[in-house]
C-alpha cells in the first residue's frame, strides 16, 4: 500500500500515529482488530508493527549484526538465536560482508538496508517504511524495489511513503494519497495516476 502527498500532507504524522509516537486527538488506531490506541512505541512494535525512519539512526558503535541482534532479542530467546536471525537478514539484505563494520561506516544506501534489516528482526507482520528511496541511483532504486517484493513474498504487509513517483507505480498495489491531513483519493496505481485531484494536489496540474 503506497502512501503519498505533497510535503507537509501529514504522511509521517499518520506513521507517528500509528506507531504510537504520536497520541491522536481523536479517532482510533486499530491492528487486528485490536485497538491500540496511545500504546508506547515498543509495545506497538511487538505486537507486530514495525516501521523505518526518513532519517535512519542506527547504533553508529555498533556494528551492523549487533544493531539487528539487538532488534532480533526482542522476539526471539537468546544470543545464539538472535544472532542466526540477524544473520540472515544480513544476508537477505546484501549485507552480509559488512557485519562486522560499525555502522557509523556505512553509506547512507547501506544505512537503509540496515534499517530494514533492524525493522524486519521484529517479525512484523507490517512493515511501515518512511522514504526508503529518497536519495538512492536508478540502480539503487531497482534493488530496494525487489528487496521490497521479497519481503512481500515472505507474508509481510508493506505500507510505504515514498516522493519517486516511478518506484510507487511499480511497486504498490494500492495507492492513497493525502492532502492537508486529508485523505483526498484511493485506488490503483493507474487510477490515481489520472485522478484530477491528485495531480491538482500533488503533481502541480502535470502528469
Amino acid at each position: 500500500l503506497g502512501l503519498i502527498g505533497p510535503n507537509g500532507a501529514g504522511k509521517t504524522t499518520l506513521f507517528n500515529l500509528i506507531t504510537g509516537f504520536l497520541k491522536p486527538d481523536r479517532g482510533k488506531v486499530y491492528f487486528n482488530d485490536k485497538d491500540i490506541t496511545g500504546w508506547p512505541p515498543h509495545r506497538i512494535a511487538l505486537e507486530g508493527v514495525a516501521r523505518t525512519f526518513q532519517l535512519v539512526k542506527p547504533f553508529l558503535r555498533m556494528t551492523a549484526l549487533e544493531n539487528v541482534m539487538i532488534s532480533a532479542l526482542s522476539k526471539v530467546g537468546g544470543l545464539e538465536e538472535a544472532e542466526e536471525t540477524a544473520l540472515e537478514l544480513l544476508e537477505f539484505l546484501s549485507l552480509s560482508d559488512k557485519r562486522d563494520w560499525r555502522a557509523s561506516s556505512l553509506t547512507i544506501v547501506e544505512r537503509k538496508k540496515l534499517e530494514v534489516a533492524r525493522a524486519l528482526a521484529l517479525k512484523p507482520e507490517v512493515l511501515l517504511l518512511d522514504e526508503p528511496i529518497a536519495g538512492l541511483n536508478p540502480k539503487e532504486v531497482d534493488d530496494m524495489l525487489e528487496t521490497l517484493r521479497e519481503i512481500r513474498k515472505r507474508g509481510v504487509t508493506i505500507l510505504i511513503v515514498e516522493h519517486v513517483m516511478r518506484a510507487i507505480m511499480n511497486i504498490c498495489e494500492r495507492i492513497i494519497v493525502m492532502h492537508y491531513g486529508r485523505l483526498i483519493a484511493e485506488g490503483t496505481p493507474s487510477e490515481i495516476s489520472s485522478d484530477p485531484k491528485v495531480i491538482e494536489a500533488y503533481l502541480g496540474g502535470v502528469i
